[in-house]
């Protein structure tokens, strides 16, 4: 039968995944690991790495399947997370930390770090 109550375990799902994801930058959208999105307003941002020899040769989607990457440390609440990745000769590190301001707004931090370079 159809009902309009919520089951008290269907409340508490409903809780944690708020508390969870309210006001979060994280790797939401799993498919690319250099985009951060942020919920519950589903705004996101695209990260991209270039070369600097040749500027029109630019990475901006890093999958785990297709790239080098390696998953580094991550925070269970989506706070900070780290990566590592090789392209075109290329070691880079790249670390996002989300900080909440107050219930409506949150900072973004994005570092990349060359970690080492094929061409030197």
């Amino acid at each position: 039968y159809l009902s309009t109550e919520v089951s008290p375990q269907q409340t508490q799902r409903m809780a944690l995944q708020q508390h969870l994801t309210y006001n979060t930058w994280s790797t939401w959208f799993y498919s690319n690991l250099l985009s951060m999105v942020r919920l519950p307003d589903s705004f996101g941002l695209i990260f991209a790495i270039c070369d600097g020899h040749n500027a029109s040769n630019c990475l901006d989607q890093a999958f785990i399947e297709k790239n080098t990457v390696r998953v580094g440390a991550h925070s269970y609440n989506h706070s900070f997370m780290e990566y590592n990745l090789t392209w075109n000769g290329y070691q880079i590190s790249y670390e996002f930390a989300s900080v909440a301001l107050n219930h409506s707004y949150s900072n973004l931090y994005a570092q990349l770090r060359l970690l080492s370079s094929g061409n030197s």
